[in-house]
């Protein structure tokens, strides 16, 4: 494989986010798991990398979630149900998300799998639905972000596997 830390950040996510939705029996899915370890592997060099921070809720927020960079939308013409339900469960149980920002910030979300990121993950789904309550043409996304809030309180509760 090629020298995954030396690629763009972007790059990297691209090919993670394509990595993750690999499922057993694809005949590439031991290349998947090995790309998608190196690419991990290449994250806590950046986290340790960024910024410490000022400290949680003090400083500016990005304009990406750490789920949203690895392609994770409502869109329309975004991933389906079960596309985004594959993307839930790595970043439920990822042993590092996509460094942004700082590391105050990443800590936020929970630097590593367990009862922070799912309450993050949990509040964050809960907030993009209160925002976008009176716009009718986010009917769809709200509906989807529901389905979502309630696979990962069905299946991630406390932010383990159930």
């Amino acid at each position: 494989m090629d020298d995954i830390a030396t690629e763009p950040f972007e790059k990297r996510v691209g090919r993670l986010s394509n990595a993750i939705l690999i499922r057993p029996g694809n005949k590439r899915y031991a290349e998947a798991l090995l790309l998608i370890r190196e690419i991990e592997a290449s994250f806590l060099h950046d986290l340790e990398a960024l910024p410490v921070g000022q400290g949680m809720f003090r400083e500016e927020r990005p304009e990406e979630s750490p789920i949203h960079v690895l392609g994770y939308n409502t869109k329309n013409d975004g991933p389906n149900d079960e596309r985004r339900g594959i993307m839930i469960d790595y970043f439920m149980q990822a042993p590092i998300l996509p460094p942004i920002q700082s590391q105050s910030f990443m800590r936020e979300w929970g630097l590593e799998p367990g009862p922070v990121r799912f309450a993050k993950f949990e509040r964050y789904l809960l907030r993009l639905m209160q925002l976008m309550k009176n716009q009718p043409e986010n009917v769809g996304s709200r509906a989807r972000w529901q389905r979502d809030l309630d696979y990962i309180r069905a299946n991630w509760p406390d932010g383990r596997r159930a």
